[in-house]
């Protein structure tokens, strides 16, 4: 009998594990609002396996009778989670919540509620408390590309700093290694499947010795969506100190849009390398984005006065 707490409820009503094409999970933005109203009457998550019709009506404010009978059959299916949770434990695979202590605070903090209800994750989740520096670009990367990239990642280091990335090729991958290889630490937020990633032995080994954590919002074995990577760039800005681009389209793709709306929302600094042949780095400049160079030390990273009056190409 699998108990009936406050995450079992977040898990039941929001995770894609276990579902039909006929029967739809909560959206985060959905989940946003129940979650205000339960706040609102005093509820926690797991009052809602007791709710009457007369309190998703009352207390939710669910109007419509086909709402109603989805919400409780999603926590009906709470019995057979213990099944699929138990199957992603085997993976190494397990789930948190925004109830648990243990969630990504900066970015329940940063985000709100567009915050995910919850996570899957494989890894130690204590690396959240470490400091970290995001790194995003494109898969298309040259060798000087590379060369700065890597040049970054140490002096991110070198200040205590881990690496925070998307998990894709090109440019979030070597950050990545960069940062392992060299005895740091990171994280990955993915946006495809976790399952595959943790059969590869090299990042199965890095989780092992708690240097790698990896998160998802959505399920292990997703392929890949553009959806869900545009998605899961907010997580890596929201969880980093600050975020470097090094290498974006213009006006296209998910480097792009997310150094975008971090500018927009102010989450964190945002560098952008120096590269005049590269259009989307030029135009993040213009946007607001802090131009560096290959030698920036990451120091004074939250005086954004300082970092402009610093020069950093002579």
């Amino acid at each position: 009998m699998i108990k009936k707490d406050d995450e079992l409820a977040i898990i039941a009503l929001c995770s894609q594990i276990g579902v039909t094409n006929e029967l739809k999970p909560l959206e985060n933005s959905e989940w946003g609002t129940v979650a205000k109203k339960l706040m609102e009457h005093h509820k926690t998550p797991k009052d809602l396996f007791d709710f009457s019709q007369e309190d998703f009506l009352s207390i939710l404010n669910l109007l419509d009778k086909k709402e109603i009978t989805r919400y409780q059959m999603l926590l009906d299916r709470s019995p057979s989670l213990a099944f699929e949770l138990e199957n992603l434990n085997k993976y190494g695979i397990k789930i948190v919540t925004r109830a648990s202590t243990l969630f990504p605070q900066k970015i329940k903090k940063r985000l709100g509620q567009q915050t995910p209800p919850l996570f899957y994750y494989s890894g130690d989740l204590n690396l959240l408390d470490k400091k970290y520096i995001g790194f995003v670009g494109s898969r298309d990367v040259n060798e000087e590309d590379i060369k700065k990239l890597k040049n970054l990642v140490n002096h991110a280091l070198a200040h205590g700093y881990g690496v925070v990335s998307g998990g894709a090729k090109g440019v979030d991958s070597i950050a990545t290694a960069e940062s392992l290889y060299h005895d740091g630490c990171a994280i990955e937020f993915l946006a495809d499947s976790m399952v595959k990633k943790i059969k590869d032995h090299q990042y199965s080994q890095f989780i092992r010795e708690k240097k790698l954590l990896l998160l998802s919002a959505v399920k292990p074995d997703a392929g890949f969506n553009v959806g869900n990577a545009m998605q899961r760039n907010k997580y890596i800005y929201t969880q980093s100190e600050a975020t470097t681009v090094v290498k974006s389209n213009y006006n296209q793709g998910g480097t792009w849009n997310g150094a975008v709306e971090n500018l927009k929302q102010g989450w964190v600094p945002e560098f952008c390398l120096k590269n005049e042949n590269c259009l989307g780095n030029n135009e993040l400049i213009k946007k607001g984005a802090i131009l560096i160079n290959e030698n920036f030390d990451y120091a004074n990273i939250k005086n954004k006065k300082i970092i402009k009056q610093q020069s950093f190409f002579e």
